[in-house]
């Protein structure tokens, strides 16, 4: 089957969830073209249940919705444990999110919201950009997949960068796409 295939699958809501989580990393992961093929089939689903008559809830919906949730909030997609002192992720099962930087998306892997730091997967595009930027604490990124140069220097996976407060970083870019392992602050400065 077809990129383009599996996409309108996800998109409808005909995979389960076993299936879809798969499909939705392939996806993440396709070219430019099929992402936005997605995206359109997105659309095309929403406007879908426009389309028909509104219906009457059954009676019971609202007891039975109530009677299903448990005391214990939701965990994040792609948490398997989170517990004092220990969190454990599968990023498998996290959705890509566009970055502000264009060509550029990532999974949040954990955010200390006291420290301002996270720990992400940074997927960069072929032929995108990460602008020049001021560390605002150590920065730390090792690449895992693809190619990119990091301040000058072709880094390839299983290369690692430290960067130390106050330094700069000139533009990343990568010309294969490339994914990164960052740890860095919420407050860099943008160049």
């Amino acid at each position: 089957m077809r990129s383009v295939d599996w996409a309108a699958l996800e998109a409808v809501g005909a995979l389960s969830n076993e299936e879809a989580a798969p499909v939705r990393d392939l996806l993440d992961c396709a070219g430019v073209e099929v992402r936005s093929e997605r995206e359109g089939l997105h659309a095309i689903a929403a406007e879908l249940g426009l389309a028909t008559e509104p219906a009457a809830p059954p009676a019971d919906l609202k007891a039975r919705l109530l009677d299903s949730l448990d005391d214990e909030p939701a965990l994040p997609r792609g948490t398997l444990l989170l517990e004092k002192g220990l969190l454990i992720s599968r990023a498998a099962d996290m959705a890509w999110k566009p970055h502000r930087v264009p060509g550029m998306s990532t999974k949040l892997l954990h955010l200390d919201k006291e420290a301002r730091v996270h720990t992400s997967f940074v997927r960069i595009d072929p032929g995108a950009t990460y602008p020049g930027h001021v560390h605002t604490i150590a920065e730390e990124l090792l690449v895992l997949q693809g190619e990119a140069v990091i301040h000058g220097q072709l880094m390839r996976p299983g290369d690692y960068c430290r960067a130390d407060p106050d330094s700069t970083h000139q533009p990343t870019t990568t010309e294969t796409g490339a994914v990164l392992l960052v740890r860095a602050s919420v407050e860099d400065k943008m160049i």
